[in-house]
Order: structure tokens, then C-alpha cells, then sequence
């Protein structure tokens, strides 16, 4: 006979009651493949789930007997049904999962698109001027120096007109990748214009700077951007940096440090003669 899986409890019973009546006792998945000298109970759940048929092959039964078996087959019914709304919680637990790890990359998505600028992936100029504020703070505590540090690509107009806007995109990403990696991880850089890109750098004063953007030069240098298969030789780029180091009365704010780096950057522009020049 093909006997259904049962709990192992339900099993260890039905062997005691097998033990203890002589019985045969067994539960089939169709009353077709039971013996035709078999007693048999429907095993039906509360909703009408039909969960096979409780047979037992004896010579005969008494009042006890029947009742005993009607008894068993409410139990391997109750049982089965517990295992079903245990696989269904299982189940509904498991997409719950899913739906509260979905939720979660949306809310990271959100979060870095509330924080990240979406064409680069460098922050905001807004989370920027937080971490300015930031440093300014710390450099005034501890009378420790910090940079702010403005760069402009200035190919970005050449490379629009030769390779199209993805072009220029494709350059922008590019060169903030390149930045990112010049970087030191305590440093935060953020997009604040079309091609312009600041850094704030803690515990940093102007020769380390200036040590940063030439990093940068020689980077693009010995590994040019490549847009459209075409290598972006001489990578120009103009920067203007500020040095801020803590004291009492001050009136440094993010926006005044940035606004005297573009200042410099401005001048750097407006002096170049075909190389990247510091100005600090």
C-alpha cells in the first residue's frame, strides 16, 4: 500500500495502537488502493480538505474500536491541516521577506538619490556644504586645518561637440570616478555645477592640496579618460582651493569657503595658458 508522510508523532501513535489491537492500521491517499476487507475513515479537514482515508484491516470491530478510529482519523486531519497553514506561513513569511528586502534597496535607492548626484554618483552640494559645516566645527575645536577644493573640466564643451551630450556624460562620470579614487576616504567630494566638482578635506592644509590635484594631473596623465574609444589626452582641468584653520571670531561659512574657491578657480580659468594650474 502507498501510505501518505506523516508526522513522525501521528506514526509513533498509530504503531502504539497497532501494538496494542493487533491491527492493521494505515493511511491511503485513495480509497481505490485500499484492501476490499479494510474498515476506512475519511480523513477531512475543517474546510472540506480531503487528506486520504484511514484504513484498518481487522476481523472486527467493536463500538471502542470505531470510536478510537474515528478519533485517529480527526487527528491525522487536524495534524495535516497544521502542516498546511505551517507551509503557508513559511510561504507568506518568505515574501514578506522579500517585500521588506524590495523595501529596503528602494529605500537605499532613495536615500542615495536624496544624497547623490544621479549622473556622477558624488554627493550633492547641499550634503557638501553639511560636511563643510562639519569641518568647520572640528578645525575650530581642535585648531586643525581643512581645504576646500574646486576643479572644472574644461573639455567637457570639446568633448559635447565631438561625441554628443552622452559623450560629455560619459567624461563627467569619468573624471568623478578618477576624483574619488585621488581622494582619501575621510574626504567628500560633490558635483556643485555642469563641470564643476569640490572636495572638502579634513585635516588638510594648502600644500596638501595642491599635492591632491597634482595626484589628479598625473592619474589622467598616465591613464586617460577614454570616451568613445578615443583617449582624452591632456585632460585639462583648472582648480581653486581655500585653507580654513580654526579660530575664535571667525566668520568662515560653506558658502563663503566655496564661493572664495570658485573665486580662484575663475582666475586660474581666465590665466590658463594650455596647462593645469594650481592656485591656492
Amino acid at each position: 500500500m502507498n501510505t501518505l508522510s506523516l508526522n513522525p508523532h501521528v506514526e509513533r501513535l498509530i504503531t502504539t495502537i497497532t501494538t496494542l489491537t493487533g491491527h492493521h492500521v494505515a493511511l491511503e491517499s485513495s480509497a481505490s488502493m485500499l484492501a476490499s476487507d479494510a474498515h476506512r475513515w475519511e480523513v477531512v479537514g475543517t474546510a472540506g480538505e480531503h487528506y486520504g482515508t484511514l484504513a484498518v484491516r481487522a476481523d472486527a470491530l467493536t463500538d471502542p474500536h470505531r470510536a478510537l478510529y474515528a478519533n485517529l482519523s480527526r487527528v491525522i486531519a487536524h495534524e495535516a491541516e497544521l502542516r498546511r497553514e505551517k507551509r503557508a506561513l513559511e510561504e507568506r513569511f518568505r515574501r514578506l521577506d522579500q517585500h521588506a528586502a524590495d523595501l529596503a534597496d528602494q529605500n537605499h535607492s532613495m536615500s542615495m538619490g536624496v544624497y547623490r548626484d544621479s549622473l556622477t554618483g558624488v554627493y550633492r552640494p547641499w550634503y557638501l556644504q553639511e560636511q563643510i559645516r562639519l569641518e568647520l566645527s572640528r578645525s575650530v575645536r581642535y585648531k586643525r586645518s581643512m581645504a576646500v577644493i574646486v576643479f572644472d573640466v574644461d573639455e567637457l564643451e570639446l568633448v559635447n561637440a565631438c561625441f554628443g551630450p552622452r559623450g560629455g556624460d560619459d567624461l563627467l562620470r569619468a573624471f568623478a570616478a578618477r576624483l574619488i579614487t585621488t581622494c582619501r576616504d575621510s574626504d567628500v567630494v560633490a558635483r556643485i555645477g555642469g563641470a564643476e566638482f569640490c572636495a572638502v578635506l579634513p585635516d588638510t592644509a594648502a600644500q596638501g592640496a595642491a599635492e591632491l590635484a597634482e595626484r589628479l594631473r598625473r592619474s589622467l596623465e598616465s591613464s586617460p579618460i577614454t570616451i568613445g574609444g578615443n583617449a582624452i589626452e591632456d585632460l585639462f582641468f583648472c582648480t581653486g582651493c581655500v585653507t580654513f584653520r580654526g579660530s575664535a571670531g571667525h566668520t568662515a561659512t560653506a558658502e563663503t569657503l566655496i564661493e572664495e574657491a570658485k573665486r580662484k578657480l575663475y582666475r586660474s580659468k581666465n590665466a590658463k595658458a594650455g596647462v593645469e594650474r594650481w592656485d591656492g
